[in-house]
């Protein structure tokens, strides 16, 4: 069981013939307090198994979730305070930000995602293009509505963040 946080770069992972993997993307919101963003950036924990089918974080010990039980594990997670929400986040990725001071939002964010919201965005932006480019749009185009400077700028933006040029990932 691997635990990540958010990664500002391209990240692989080895595995055998065989692994069973399932990835649980939460909401930039989302936060486990024992393990914060700003402590798990670009980090990955491999935790402690028990047996082969149960492993601990912190206190817990939890059974490994299938494609199945996937929402039942999350909605413990949840109930017993494992993962927590951050109103101050929510709220800004919502479009919607509580009333509050710029250094107290970037606090908020930098804990909780471990990332500035500037960094955020950036990614967002970078994930967008690759969406907009895999479905055919022009590279021009997409560089234009994103609010990039131009095209070879979205190009190494891309690049930096995900990993691949947006040619690459088009041709998938």
């Amino acid at each position: 069981m691997l635990r990540t946080g958010l990664t500002t770069a391209a990240v692989t992972h080895d595995y055998a013939a065989g692994d069973e993997i399932l990835a649980i993307a939460f909401k930039p919101s989302s936060f486990m307090p024992l393990m914060p963003g700003e402590v798990m950036r670009d980090q990955g924990v491999v935790l402690d198994m028990i047996g082969k089918d149960r492993f601990r974080l912190g206190a817990d010990v939890l059974e490994i979730p299938t494609f199945e039980t996937v929402d039942g594990f999350v909605r413990k997670l949840v109930r017993n305070c494992i993962v927590e929400d951050n109103r101050v986040v929510a709220s800004v990725v919502s479009g919607h930000p509580m009333a509050m001071s710029e250094r107290t939002m970037q606090r908020h964010f930098l804990k909780t995602t471990g990332v500035t919201y500037k960094t955020f965005t950036q990614i967002e932006r970078a994930q967008k293009a690759l969406a907009l480019l895999q479905q055919g749009r022009p590279a021009a185009d997409v560089a234009f509505a994103l609010g990039y400077a131009d095209q070879p700028h979205m190009i190494r933006s891309v690049k930096a963040i995900m990993g691949t040029t947006p040619g690459q990932a088009a041709r998938r």
